[in-house]
């Protein structure tokens, strides 16, 4: 492959990527903009809604981002190197159980602590006896979003160690 034609692909990649970011930012705020005129900006359910999915994204963020970017990718890429890609899978497929079982063992004990967990974090002289309770019915509820969410960066991680990147047209 020349270097042009690899700058080009990387150009492309990276123009797809940002396109694909930007969308989504877009219909993020789409989102939050119909959420707000459903439910208002300061209503118990828009504050309970936003408290619990921002909770449980946080979780997301601490339980698995910081695993896959500083250990899980470059331990699958030595190895696939090492190895060879039947090890590799091996490793991956082991990785995909373990980070499976995990979530479901994390989700069931956020769903089980959500009432002190919710508790702790947003109660408040703002906060009613009603709004706790309707954010820990919403915690509970988007906390098995986790397992999802573990799976999906597993085999993302699985795929960016192999170098797959770009977006392929059927």
């Amino acid at each position: 492959m020349t270097s042009q034609v690899k700058e080009k692909s990387l150009f492309t990649t990276v123009g797809m990527m940002m396109m694909i970011a930007l969308t989504g930012k877009v219909m993020g705020l789409l989102r939050d903009r119909m959420f707000g005129s459903y439910f208002g900006t300061d209503t118990m359910e828009a504050i309970a809604f936003t408290n619990a999915s921002a909770l449980s994204r946080n979780f997301l963020d601490v339980a698995f981002a910081a695993v896959f970017s500083a250990a899980f990718i470059p331990v699958f890429s030595k190895h696939l190197e090492a190895k060879g890609r039947e090890a590799a899978f091996d490793l991956g497929a082991r990785f995909v159980a373990i980070i499976g079982l995990l979530a479901m063992a994390f989700t069931v004990i956020c769903v089980i602590l959500a009432a002190p967990i919710y508790t702790l974090l947003y109660q408040g002289e703002n906060t009613t006896p009603e709004n706790l309770e309707l954010g820990i019915s919403l915690l509970r509820v988007i906390f098995p979003m986790l397992i999802l969410s573990g799976l999906a960066f597993s085999f993302a991680g699985i795929l960016q160690s192999m170098g797959q990147f770009n977006i392929h047209p059927l």
